[in-house]
């Protein structure tokens, strides 16, 4: 059964990856496409107007279309745009190094850009390099093993949330579309759980880079 879900999975995979070459096409004729490794390649051929942003837009429309259809979640890896051929190989390495950053920090299918990596692009090598732990990653790994005991818990989401909107519980009801009651007690969960001061203003910022350092930790990815 192990071996049949394998095969399914694959099929499901290079239907999906066959259905967005087939609409990339569309968009962007002249294109190149590779499959290889459970991998789908590009050489993307931009109109003379067109760029990397619109190209973003375009892409995550369709692979969010395609996790809808055939329930496969597929992420996408964007690299600066090339204008000479020598560099193709240093694209390959941009769009290689945005698609496996935004397969650890994204949940729903989605791209991600090279140019819009920022500090993530230094911070997934000490993430991925250091095995150290202090007091603030190991609060947030403690977090993250209650959510995998607990499914659709959202324990660390909520968390992450809170922290980006400066503990606005308003904003982050309205952004997670739960009520604030939910958001008040999976917080009041949280801080049980969590032996650091969720309202202290100096912990966000190292609880918010130790969530980032989780995510990016992840196993598998």
């Amino acid at each position: 059964q192990t071996s049949e879900a394998g095969e399914e999975r694959q099929a499901a995979c290079r239907h999906a990856f066959k259905l967005v070459e087939q609409r990339m096409q569309v968009f962007y004729p002249g294109s190149l496409f590779d499959e290889r490794e459970h991998r789908l390649y590009a050489l993307v051929a931009l109109a003379e107007d067109g760029n990397a942003t619109d190209l973003k837009k375009r892409l995550d429309a369709l692979l969010q279309q395609v996790e809808s259809e055939l329930r496969v979640s597929i992420f996408g890896g964007i690299s600066n745009a090339c204008c000479e051929l020598r560099g193709y190989a240093g694209g390959f390495s941009e769009a290689q190094e945005a698609l496996t950053i935004v397969g650890c920090l994204s949940e729903r299918a989605t791209s991600m850009q090279f140019s819009e990596l920022g500090a993530y692009r230094y911070i997934y090598p000490f993430a991925r390099d250091h095995s150290r732990r202090d007091l603030y990653l190991e609060q947030v790994a403690i977090i993250a093993r209650y959510d995998l005991m607990h499914k659709r818990a959202g324990m660390l989401n909520t968390l992450e949330v809170y922290l980006e909107h400066w503990g606005n519980i308003k904003e982050v009801s309205e952004r997670l579309g739960v009520h604030r009651n939910t958001v008040t007690q999976r917080l009041e969960r949280i801080q049980l759980l969590c032996a650091i001061d969720l309202e202290h203003h100096s912990n966000r910022l190292p609880l918010q880079m130790a969530i980032l350092i989780q995510k990016l930790r992840a196993p598998g990815v």
